[in-house]
């Protein structure tokens, strides 16, 4: 899908060659409305691991911290989620009794 591409393209590729998650990291940021002590409790790291993975998406995708650009960002990391490309690595994790 070009629109994914176009906008996640090179998370997409760190993702990939690094096996790292920096889509389900900045899904979840957005999901939680920037909120950084909710987005790092939602993926189970610290509030400093998700300050250093923001970080690195700031290098990959140069500025994205505009709310268009941010809702540009949220609706393709939406529908690469739904596509099911993004693993939720804390699903498992929530769903548990």
């Amino acid at each position: 899908m070009a629109f994914i591409h176009a906008h996640l393209g090179p998370l997409l590729q760190q993702d990939h060659a690094k096996d790292s998650l920096f889509c389900d990291t900045l899904l979840t940021y957005l999901d939680h409305s920037q909120n950084l002590k909710s987005a790092a409790h939602a993926l189970y790291i610290h509030i400093n691991t998700l300050r250093q993975r923001l970080e690195k998406i700031d290098t990959l995708l140069g500025p994205w911290r505009h709310s268009s650009r941010m809702l540009e960002l949220h609706v393709a990391l939406q529908i690469h989620k739904l596509t099911g490309a993004i693993v939720d690595t804390h699903q498992e994790l929530v769903t548990r009794p």
